[in-house]
This record gives structure tokens, C-alpha cells and sequence, in this order.
């Protein structure tokens, strides 16, 4: 795992100057790659091609970067592993046998693939997780290149007459030319969900490189400041539509047993120390229990809990642990643990980033990165097999409600809204009570005030986007807000026939990349781990695609085969619970260990220094949310993370 930057610049005075100016850049991501540094200059054009290098495989100067291939022809900075990298290794020599490799990295399959295959088929046939640059010397382009999912970021754009690309938006921070100005539209959807969606940047001037997707800047483009399509490097993968599987249950068990086994074994190829995160839950139980078969020795797990009993997990991964004879590790996290550090989160997580669980995975990784350099992580198994509670609930609830009249409903949502939030939480705890237990929720009170919210829902799509949304109109918070519509509605997403399927799709295309992936990412990098997640193997994605809906979610519970999976390995009594995110108690910290922080971020004084902003409405919020009127506390998260990472680029150092 490293960091990656490069610059062209068409500006350039001296070629002391691009070069004091593309280190910079690439030591402002000194946390992604602390072990070494590298750096290419082209001999005749103002390119450089810069690297930070977290040593992971091929520990030797082999193993350096950026690197360059036998003929000369490319140069590659890379990101990321390819898990596969020694199949490839091995299908290349089967076709020129007379290839020789000085050592055993990834870097090096690639380079040597790249030549015989091509960039594209070469990345086709790749499994892992990737951002990489290549100069190709023979027809003179820079191209980038994305992994399939997004687990790496990959940032480009141009200012001054410059192009730039890195891994994080810092690199271009430092540099004397670009103007740090905020992109009104970044700004606006990340109020209403607490993440930075797609291909926007916080700054104008910088975008994202789309997953699974290339693109390809000729020497002309470089100089002309054009910015061309991107590209998809395997179709089928993005736009294919498997066939729903008719094969009976008990086999597709154990083909989803094999998949995860070889994925597992895969990600666990490392030269450095590995373990895994372990929650107690479906997901991270099943990738520990999948680890003590494949690997060679004891497996190390980590956890982090809370003194709050309504967040606390740490009982059950210990459970867990103790069951499947892991060396576990395990840390409690007082509200005084989240005081200290968010004040860091904005300079973190690099761009604004506002899921609150953000502040568990950064104290995890922490923990982790004391004992391992590598773990790998359960996410994604909510969004292939069905796991979230919208997608058991929302279809059904929204069928129910849409038999009344939306007049009707939205009166009863305006007068329900007035009830105090106590009222509220006694209400949702009650209901709760009465569900069975395997179908009961985690955080009623909050799941009950996002029933409120779709009360006024006028279809499924926009029910949808009342849940992943934390204000209903997150635009109040500005003084000139565009209205945007949240990026999960687009209509690529909602092409199925199946609710389920829709919402699904949604979420792995949006809520996965922008969110979940940006935060194990920024957490892990930040205290230099590696992170895998197991169940993002594209074979496991495709598999997931075929499964009818019987098999995603059954009798009112999701990931169903997947639990058929674990109870090879875990006993139900151990994982059958509600399911719980990975969370923390913000309401109440709001109210009391986190009041003040809040509060001097939200005064009138330091709100009038944003001419963006609607001051009275925010500032009337919070009023409420400290009154127990309303429960404001992951709506009022965003806008506060906003104000702390933009406090974080008030002592930015620029180079020279």
C-alpha cells in the first residue's frame, strides 16, 4: 500500500524547481507509504512520477517504486496489491518463457504484463485494489488506472496550467499554484449525507478517477489542458446483467465457501505481519473464521468497544475470537478518546468526511497497526448479500404506508415531528420490544426517527433517499444551495424490477465508494496499515449478482446464505443478534462530552467567517438538538465536520 503523485507542468521554470515541488507533494502522503520514497523525472518533458512506499511485498529495492519496465517503454507508480499477481506471473511465462523477473513484486507482474498484454487486458485479468500511473515513453500518454470497486483513491485534475494527480487531495495543497477553491456542489451533497459522492472533489479543478475506470492524457492533452473520456477497462463487469442462479442451495453454499476461501488466501499474501478486524458481527466473524483455515499460524484479530452498552460489540467479538482460537486484541473507547481525537478528523480524512464511525476505525486501525502492517476487514458484505436493514424493511414499509394518502401522511408526520425526543425514543424502544428477536433493530429511537422522515415519501426511490440522507433538505444549511438530487437516485441504479435489487445496486456504486471505502481507507493510511476486504474479490461480486432475492434475505433476516456459510465455522448462537453498525453514541456526546467543541464551532462569531452558510437555521438546530426537542446529532455531525476540516487548512505550509 503506498501514495502516488505526479505532475506536468507546463509553467515550469527550472527542473530544480518541478522537482522540489513533486517531492512535496509526494511527502505530504508520507502516512501512506513511511517505509521509502521514489522519484522519476523524464529526461526531456516537465512530467515527474513521484511514490511513498508501505512495503508489503518483495521487501528488497525490487520492490522500489516508481519502477520501470525491461524495454524502458513504461513507467508505472502504483497503489494497491494484485492478489492474483502470481497467476499472472505464471501465465506470462507460459508465454515467453524466456522472461526473467529480478524479484517477486506485484509492480514487477504488472510492467511485464503491460508489455506483452497491454495496460487494459493486463488490469482485466488483475484482481486487487489499485490507483496507478503509467508513462508509456513510446506513444508518449500518462494514463491512470482504478480498481474495480474504488478501494484507492486516485485524484487528477489541472490548475495554473498544471496537471497533477495523487492519492489524497493534500499533494495538491502544497503546491505554491493551486487555488484552494471549494466546489459549491461537493459542498451541498455532503451536507445531506456526510461524504464527498462519485467524481467530485472538494476543490474545483479536481475530480476523481471513476472505479473500474482508465484514462489516457496524450502529450497534446497535457499541454492544451484537455481532459479526455474515461474509459471502462472491462466492460462486462460494469454493464454485464449475470443470470439469476437455479442451482440448488446446498451447492451454492459451497461455491460461496471455495469463493471466500480463495479470496481470503489470496489477500493474505504478504512479506509483513497480517490480522483481521473482528466486530463480532456476520461478516467480519465469517473473514476470521475463513483466516484460521488458510493461514499457516494463529490469526490475530482486533476490536475496539464502547462503555455505552447500546454501541458495545466488544463482548461478542471476543466471543467470537475465543471460539475460533484467534490471539485477540481488544480496546475500550471512552468519550474522552473521541474528545481527543476529533479535533484530528479533518485532517484525517483529507476532504470532509462526516460518518460518525469514522472515529471507531480510526482508533481501530491504530490499534491494529501496534501489531500488524496488513488486516483484512469484512466490508461489503452488507451491499452484495443483502445486509442492511433498509432492504428488509423498506420495500414492505413502504407498500404499507403507501396506502394512505401522502396528504394524509405528511400532517402526521408534522405533528409527530413535535413530540420530544424523549417521547420518541420511548416509543421506538417499546415497539422494538415487541418484534422477534432475530428481526429486532439496533438504535430503535434513530431507526424510528428515519420512519418519519419517509412518512411523505411519494415512491420507493424517494423513501430511499430519505434513509441515506441526514437532513431532508440538507440545502437549508446554505444561503445559495443548487437543491441537488443525492447521487443514489440516478436512474442507472434503479433498472431492476426488484426493490431490493435497486437499492443494492445504489449502494455499491455510491454509499460503498464514497463512503465506507473512503473511511477504512483514511483511518487504515493514516497510521500506515493495510487494509483488504475480502469481499470485494470480483469473482465473490459476480457471484453475488446471481443470487435470487430468497437467498439474500429469508424470514425477515439478510444475508442468509451467507450465514449458511459461517455456521461452518461459527455457531448461530454466537452471531444472532441485531444487527449493529459500527457506531457511536453522537446524539448524547453532542448533548454533553462533545457540547462544547460544538458549540465554538457553531457560534455566531464563527459562523459569520463562512459567507456560504445559513448561520440562523444552523445555529436553531442545534438549539433544538441541546433543548431534546429533535434529535439532530448525524445532521449537525456533517455540518460540524465541515467546519473542522475547514479549521485544518487554516496553517497549510505551500512550497515554494
Amino acid at each position: 500500500m503506498c501514495g502516488i503523485a505526479g505532475i506536468f507542468e507546463n509553467k515550469m521554470t527550472s527542473r530544480d524547481l518541478l522537482s522540489r515541488r513533486a517531492l512535496a507533494m509526494r511527502d505530504q502522503l508520507i502516512h501512506r507509504g513511511p517505509d521509502a520514497g521514489g522519484l522519476w523525472e523524464h529526461p526531456t518533458l516537465p512530467l515527474v512520477l513521484t511514490h511513498r512506499r508501505l512495503s508489503i511485498l518483495d521487501l528488497s529495492e525490487n520492490g522500489a517504486q516508481p519502477k520501470r519496465s525491461t524495454s524502458g517503454r513504461f513507467v508505472l507508480t502504483f497503489n494497491g496489491e494484485i492478489y492474483n499477481h502470481q497467476e499472472l506471473r505464471a501465465e506470462l511465462l507460459q508465454q515467453d518463457a524466456s522472461l526473467s523477473f529480478s524479484g517477486h513484486s506485484d509492480t514487477e507482474t504488472l510492467l511485464t504484463g503491460f508489455e506483452l498484454w497491454g495496460i487494459t487486458e493486463t488490469l482485466k485479468k488483475s484482481r486487487g485494489m489499485f490507483a496507478l500511473a503509467v508513462w508509456d515513453q513510446r506513444d508518449q500518454t500518462l494514463s491512470l488506472w482504478r480498481d474495480r470497486v474504488g478501494e484507492k483513491p486516485l485524484i487528477y485534475g489541472y490548475f495554473s496550467g498544471n496537471f497533477g494527480f495523487a492519492s489524497e487531495v493534500r499533494a495538491f495543497e502544497i503546491h505554491p499554484e493551486f487555488e484552494r477553491k471549494e466546489n459549491p456542489k461537493a459542498v451541498e451533497y455532503f451536507l445531506g449525507t456526510g461524504a464527498i459522492p462519485g467524481t467530485l472533489c472538494i476543490y474545483q479543478g479536481l475530480q476523481k478517477l471513476k472505479p473500474a475506470h482508465g484514462i489516457i492524457f496524450t502529450l497534446r492533452d497535457l499541454q492544451n489542458q484537455h481532459i479526455p473520456q474515461e474509459i471502462p477497462y472491462d466492460p462486462e463487469f460494469l454493464f454485464g446483467t449475470p443470470k439469476l442462479t437455479t442451482l440448488p442451495e446446498k451447492e451454492l453454499v459451497s461455491s460461496l465457501d471455495r469463493l471466500l476461501l480463495d479470496s481470503v488466501a489470496e489477500q493474505s499474501l504478504a512479506d509483513v505481519s497480517l490480522g483481521c478486524f473482528l466486530s463480532g458481527g456476520i461478516d467480519s466473524s465469517l473473514i476470521a473464521g475463513l483466516l484460521t483455515q488458510t493461514s499457516p499460524s494463529r490469526p490475530k484479530t482486533f476490536s475496539i468497544g464502547f462503555h455505552e452498552a447500546e454501541f458495545n460489540e466488544a463482548p461478542f467479538a471476543k466471543a467470537v475470537a475465543d471460539h475460533l482460537g484467534t490471539e485477540h486484541t481488544e480496546l475500550m473507547v471512552s468519550a474522552q478518546d473521541a474528545l481527543d481525537l476529533v479535533p484530528k478528523l479533518g485532517e484525517i480524512f483529507d476532504e470532509p468526511f462526516a460518518d460518525s464511525s469514522q472515529i471507531p476505525t480510526v482508533l481501530l486501525s491504530r490499534l491494529t497497526r501496534k501489531h500488524v502492517t496488513v488486516s483484512l476487514s469484512g466490508d461489503a458484505g452488507d451491499e452484495l448479500f443483502g445486509g442492511y436493514t433498509r432492504y428488509r424493511l423498506v420495500p414492505s414499509l413502504y407498500q404499507s404506508i403507501k396506502r394512505v394518502p401522502l396528504t394524509v401522511r405528511s400532517v402526521a408526520q408534522k405533528t409527530l415531528n413535535t413530540l420530544p425526543d424523549s417521547v420518541i425514543s420511548l416509543l421506538a424502544e417499546s415497539a422494538n420490544a415487541l418484534l422477534p428477536r432475530s428481526q429486532r433493530i439496533s438504535q430503535p429511537q434513530i431507526k424510528l426517527q428515519k420512519f418519519l422522515k419517509i412518512l411523505s415519501a411519494s415512491d420507493l426511490k424517494h423513501t430511499y433517499q430519505h434513509l441515506i440522507t441526514q437532513w431532508e433538505h440538507p440545502g437549508r444549511a446554505l444561503l445559495n444551495p443548487a437543491n441537488l438530487v443525492p447521487v443514489g437516485l440516478d436512474p442507472c441504479y434503479w433498472t431492476h424490477s426488484s426493490p431490493l435489487r435497486n437499492m443494492m445496486t445504489a449502494d455499491f456504486h455510491t454509499y460503498l465508494p464514497d463512503d465506507i471505502l473512503v473511511k477504512v481507507d483514511r483511518s487504515a493510511m493514516h497510521s500506515s496499515l493495510e487494509t483488504r476486504a475480502p469481499f470485494l474479490d470480483q469473482r465473490v461480486i459476480q457471484f453475488s449478482r446471481t443470487l435470487p432475492n430468497s437467498l439474500l434475505i429469508r424470514q425477515g433476516q439478510g444475508k442468509f446464505l451467507l450465514r449458511q456459510v459461517l455456521k461452518k465455522y461459527v455457531p448461530n448462537h454466537l452471531v444472532d443478534r441485531p444487527k449493529t453498525g459500527f457506531g457511536i453514541p453522537i446524539d448524547r456526546w453532542l448533548k454533553q462530552e462533545l457540547k462544547a467543541w460544538g458549540s465554538d464551532l457553531l457560534s455566531k462569531k464563527s459562523l459569520q467567517g463562512y459567507l456560504d452558510l445559513n448561520a440562523p437555521w444552523i445555529q436553531k438546530q442545534w438549539e433544538q438538538h441541546q433543548s431534546g426537542t429533535h434529535a439532530h446529532g448525524y445532521g449537525l455531525w456533517n455540518i460540524l465536520m465541515l467546519l473542522s476540516w475547514r479549521d485544518s487548512r487554516k496553517n497549510i505550509k505551500v512550497t515554494s
